[in-house]
This record gives C-alpha cells, structure tokens and sequence, in this order.
C-alpha cells in the first residue's frame, strides 16, 4: 500500500516546551528595550535563535511520512530522507511505558522540546537510536538493515505500520 501520513500533532508536552522556547526570543528583544548594554547581547541573541528555530522547523522536523512501493520518504520542508522499504525490517507501535522498557534509561542528542524531538537518542539497552517525533507515545519504531532504528511519530501509527509492513 502507498500513503502519506501527516506527522502526528505534538503532544501536550511539546506543545508547551515549544511555547516557551519559541518566546525566549520575544523575552530578550523586551529586556534589551532601554538597555543599550543588553540590546548589544540580547538582539543578537534572539536573531541567532529564531534562525536556529527556523532551521529545526525546515531541515529537522519532517511535515509528513510517504509510503511509496518501494521506499518510505521523511518530507521534510527542505529536503527528503528515502529509506527503501528493503531495508525494513520490522516496524511496531510503541506508546510511552514499552518504550521505556524497551530503551531503558535515554539521552537526546540534537533538537528536543522544539516542535518535537530530532536527531538521536543513545539508549542504556539499544544504543543509538534515530528519531523524528512530535511526540513522546504512540511513536513507530523502525527496525532496519545496517542502519539505526528508526522512532518517528505518524498521526495514524498503526494505519502506516499496516501500510508499511502488511501491505
């Protein structure tokens, strides 16, 4: 089967951590007005920050996941990641307690609390792990060839598992 899934709305979590984040560039534009001493800091700062905040929504945050008949596709605004669905392994539904279970303790490495989580986590049980989530449950892990699995967060997880794997 072919699709596209849109990538899966943030949960309560990241909505609220992008929130705060995505205002730290407003806070400091505030605090440098009247201060010259801190405009010289604080406006470069929040420059810095909302292309940074550009960069994870355009090159790290996919909109949406293609399931093509031989490939799955990450969309990403400004650019795609094509994985041949030979290379597949396996891929499951996982809400937050399994992955836990699964993974044990995990650290992020790249962007966290933006829109999401991208980038890598480094698990006690299964090492390096690529993710591209929304979300932090009802997440599809991605079992593949010679590369990392592969944590993404689809909005109809287990519709792309039936399509990726069953069809």
């Amino acid at each position: 089967m072919t699709g596209r899934f849109p990538l899966a709305p943030m949960s309560p979590l990241m909505r609220a951590l992008t929130l705060v984040v995505l205002a730290l560039p407003v806070l400091f534009i505030a605090l440098s007005l009247g201060h010259s001493g801190a405009r010289l800091v604080l406006a470069p700062t929040s420059a810095l920050l909302a292309l940074l905040y550009l960069g994870v929504f355009t090159w790290s945050r996919p909109g949406s996941y293609r399931i093509d008949r031989d490939r799955l596709v990450l969309e990403f605004p400004l650019r795609k990641l094509e994985i041949p669905r030979s290379q597949i392994l396996d891929a499951v539904v996982m809400d937050k307690p399994e992955l836990k279970r699964a993974m044990g303790f995990a650290v992020r490495v790249g962007s966290g609390g933006l829109f999401g989580v991208f980038g890598w986590l480094w698990s006690r049980k299964r090492g390096w792990v690529e993710i591209h989530s929304s979300r932090e449950d009802r997440m599809v892990w991605i079992e593949r060839k010679d590369r990392l699995p592969l944590l993404i967060s689809p909005e109809d997880a287990p519709g792309f598992v039936r399509a990726l794997i069953v069809d």
